[in-house]
């Protein structure tokens, strides 16, 4: 409320008898000449229309520093606290996942967020945490949609999805499978490349209830287990369920 009449007080400060007429018991138009200490210690003449203007700058600006250290406050301040407890938390998670699967397989958590580059129509995934992606790796944090891969198909139908890619399978593609999109996860030729020592991929939906009189599941994001060894598919395949 109070950044609000900030703003509203520098608007009005700029009609021929303006608030700073009143303020100051003056009469003065526009292009008269005034002298004036609006805030106790600044001292501002000149025609009264520069005058105001200035003043008018000086409140805007003051609104709009009284809004970002507000918005840090209320939402930046408790959102970086917040990720920073997910990311602990899950480092303390990883551990015991580690002794229940193969150190060959990797383990990567994404969110789905609408984007203005997509029109905010296409969600895409944002990758917010990953563990066992070594540096010559190419498919950390790679760009991916809702449309895309078993990721996508997880987060879609709300069911874990697996996908076994035979080793070779990139070359053995059609230049239509590699070019149009016409894989079978549509996936990009550069995220074909990106993702071609992958083996096996396990993508399970991370789901969350929604309030009110008739409660439905959303799919939010998802959690993708993959290797790119025999060992660690085997591991993630549906028979060592």
């Amino acid at each position: 409320m109070l950044i609000q009449l900030t703003l509203t007080l520098g608007a009005l400060l700029g009609a021929q008898y303006s608030l700073l007429n009143w303020m100051f018991n003056s009469e003065a138009k526009p292009t008269e000449a005034i002298v004036v200490a609006p805030f106790g210690f600044l001292l501002l003449s000149g025609p009264k229309q520069e005058v105001e203007l200035k003043i008018r700058l000086a409140i805007v600006a003051a609104g709009f520093a009284a809004l970002f250290v507000h918005e840090a406050v209320a939402y930046w301040i408790p959102r970086r606290n917040l990720l920073q407890f997910r990311k602990e938390y899950i480092d303390l998670e990883k551990d015991d996942w580690q002794t229940q699967l193969h150190h060959d397989v990797r383990i990567n958590l994404m969110f789905a967020k609408r984007r203005w580059y997509t029109l905010w129509l296409l969600p895409v995934f944002e990758w917010t945490w990953n563990d066992g992606f070594k540096p010559e790796h190419r498919d950390a944090n790679m760009w991916i949609c809702v449309l895309q891969g078993a990721y996508g198909q997880a987060y879609r139908t709300r069911t874990a999805q697996f996908a076994s890619i035979p080793a070779g399978s990139f070359q053995a593609l059609t230049p239509r499978e590699k070019w149009l999109l016409g894989n079978r996860y549509h996936l990009t030729k550069r995220q074909l490349r990106k993702t071609r020592h992958v083996l096996a991929v396990l993508s399970i939906p991370i789901v969350k209830r929604t309030d009110g009189l008739s409660p439905r599941y959303k799919a939010v994001g998802v959690m993708n287990l993959d290797s790119d060894t025999s060992d660690g598919a085997a591991i993630l395949g549906p028979e060592s369920a």
